[in-house]
């Protein structure tokens, strides 16, 4: 037997009420509405990935200086190298995340969802070409900047992988997130069931 509308009850274990669905609720506070969860979990990707980058550029200086001791190689031109390579990931991490979050590769939709990754990692790698290409003569990563097409492969064979590698993460951070979210709606039903 259906509830009587406007009681403010949904059918048991739906989750939903007529009054529709509800901000999920943190313990200690107030309800937390989807929208702004959905915002602090994209400020988080950026800060995450900033730090991540950061860490990984200042490691990568560090060895490259390391490995160019006795050449001309300074420790400034080694952050610089490295630090604009590392901080070039920022953005597309982000964008790595919310193409996994957008379009997972759930197993019934893989097939549509998996031709917009691939397109998303040729994308990404073609982005860090040409930004190699504008950005040389700042930054330097050549002394003499190779053809267009000798950049494009290096950037396919460098970046490709690792895009894909920051897709899992993002489907390891989107499948973590559904189970929370089961948990807490199947924890609301129980607590909407001992209330009756």
């Amino acid at each position: 037997t259906p509830w009587p509308p406007g009681s403010g009850r949904g059918r048991p274990g739906s989750g939903t009420s007529d009054r529709g669905p509800r901000p999920v609720r943190r313990g200690g506070g107030g309800a937390v509405p989807p929208g702004a969860q959905a915002g602090l979990g994209r400020a988080l990707w950026w800060a995450g990935a900033a730090a991540w980058w950061t860490l990984d550029g200042f490691i990568t200086a560090t060895n490259y200086h390391r490995m160019g001791q006795g050449t001309s190689l300074t420790w400034g031109r080694a952050m610089q190298t490295a630090m604009a390579s590392a901080w070039m990931w920022v953005p597309l991490t982000v964008f790595a995340l919310w193409l996994a979050d957008r379009f997972p590769l759930d197993r019934d939709r893989w097939t549509r969802h998996l031709p917009v990754l691939l397109a998303g990692a040729l994308g990404v790698c073609v982005a860090r070409a040409l930004a190699v290409v504008a950005l040389n003569p700042w930054i330097g990563w050549y002394e003499t900047l190779p053809p267009i097409g000798e950049v494009l492969l290096t950037s396919v064979l460098n970046n490709l992988f690792l895009f894909f590698m920051l897709v899992g993460v993002g489907h390891a951070l989107l499948y973590a997130r559904r189970f929370r979210e089961r948990d807490e709606q199947l924890a609301r039903a129980e607590l909407r069931s001992l209330k009756m």
